[in-house]
């Protein structure tokens, strides 16, 4: 593995070199029964349906069907692509589906990666109107990052959110996620490597394409992709090498954003955020719209970034599609091109919620007479696709938070929708191509 960067964990405002956390940490939860176009981070997405854009497959991709018929097999130009490295779960269309999704407390005949449920009361509730919510939460993405941090520690890092089944249906709530980071001995690391090698493999469609739900699940999250997938989480997301947690979560028609180290005994210490203009552990980002307005950015980061392109975030600098003032409105864009390429940011200057709203701000300004070009755009590696692929719901959306899982259109029926930021994708594309 070849890969050497700080990289930083969007959707999760973490960074830097990783604690082992000790092997007596307090016990939680049990991992349970368990089966065994290149885009240079600034393209404008591809649209269409809600889910036909978001997954290439039939409109039931987003419950794990699909009509795609492709074969199997590695992508085409690289022996890893984007979905090999960074998985994302489709939802579970009802109750019957959940023995076939990850669970942060699983239930009878049901899986999970180790979580300490018994620390939830030190960690912000996943929603401020209903606080009790961990015991719903579905991991809804994993990601392998084989070299994090100055120390370059491999990690396996997995998204949850709250995900609610009946015997009929499946919803969620606003934007909210919990982050764990599992640390890899370098012996494990080369074993989660051969696992996603399988996986790819065993694929009863074809991996390659954009980052997306993954193609291999869609269609088979019952079988042995599934079952694969899920051996490798239960196997390598574990009581002794949980590290770090980090959360976003909605309270007062706002999101908010901490982060916590795991010690020894499994003890957790809230740890700064950095980037601020003022030193502390919580930041927020206040909406001052309708929460899926795509027509209005507007809102305040609290506290600011120390460098940010917080001019992007107010609908009274654009006028007639266009920056009221163009060279403020310039430096915006470099800026968030710069947060968007994982080879110039890291977790040492970067807030959270810069990095979580970079990818809405874009496609929002873009649409409004900004352009996304310079010295700062992401290369992507020969053969890997880095094309951001939203649902028309999620471009230039102020109110998505979420960088790689599931967001819940709060306007019109509802719709559940991937969510997916370009630095995640960035991201992949570097780790698939240094496999």
């Amino acid at each position: 593995m070849t890969l050497s960067l700080a990289m930083l964990a969007c959707g999760s405002g973490t960074g830097g070199g990783q604690d082992s956390a000790d092997s007596s940490a307090t016990a939680g939860t049990g991992t349970g029964t368990g089966d065994a176009t290149a885009s240079s981070g600034a393209s404008e997405p591809t649209t269409g349906t809600s889910t036909d854009a978001i997954t290439g497959t039939s409109t039931d991709a987003i419950t794990g069907t699909s009509t795609d018929t492709s074969t199997g097999g590695p992508p085409t130009g690289a022996e890893f692509g984007v979905n090999d490295v960074s998985i994302m779960f489709p939802l579970p269309a009802h109750d019957g589906d959940r023995p076939h999704r990850l669970w942060l407390v699983p239930g009878p005949g049901e899986s999970g990666p180790y979580f300490p449920l018994d620390k939830t009361d030190e960690l912000p509730p996943f929603n401020a109107d209903l606080p009790d919510l961990y015991s719903a939460a579905m991991v809804t993405s994993m990601r392998f990052d084989p070299c994090f941090g100055e120390d370059c520690q491999p990690q396996l890092r997995l998204v949850a959110q709250p995900v609610f089944t009946s015997p009929m249906s499946v919803d969620m709530l606003d934007d909210a996620a919990v982050h764990l980071f599992y640390a890899l001995a370098p012996a494990e690391a080369e074993a989660v490597v051969d696992a996603l090698a399988m996986i790819r493999d065993g694929s009863p469609v074809s991996t390659a394409g954009p980052l997306a739900v993954h193609p291999g699940l869609a269609v088979d999250a019952a079988g042995e992709t599934g079952g694969r997938v899920k051996a490798l989480v239960v196997e390598h997301c574990r009581e002794d090498n949980l590290v770090r947690i980090t959360n976003n979560f909605f309270a007062f028609d706002n999101w908010g954003f901490m982060r916590f180290d795991r010690g020894p005994g499994g003890v957790l210490e809230q740890r700064p955020i950095a980037g601020m203009v003022e030193q502390g552990v919580n930041q927020a980002w206040l909406r001052q719209a309708q929460h899926d307005d795509l027509d209005d950015p507007s809102g305040t980061i609290s506290p600011a970034p120390i460098d940010g392109f917080t001019y992007l975030l107010a609908v009274g600098h654009f006028v007639d599609g266009a920056p009221v003032d163009p060279a403020l409105a310039q430096a915006a864009a470099e800026r968030v091109l710069e947060l968007e390429n994982p080879s110039l940011t890291s977790s040492d200057d970067v807030d959270c919620v810069s990095c979580h709203l970079a990818p809405q701000a874009r496609l929002y300004a873009e649409r409004n007479g900004v352009t996304f070009t310079g010295d700062a755009q992401f290369v992507p590696p020969e053969g890997v696709d880095t094309s951001l692929v939203l649902a028309p719901e999620l471009q230039g959306n102020l109110g998505a938070t979420i960088a790689f899982g599931w967001h819940r259109q709060s306007t019109g029926d509802n719709v559940l929708v991937p969510s997916i930021n370009q630095r995640v994708i960035n991201e992949s594309a570097l780790v698939a191509a240094s496999l």
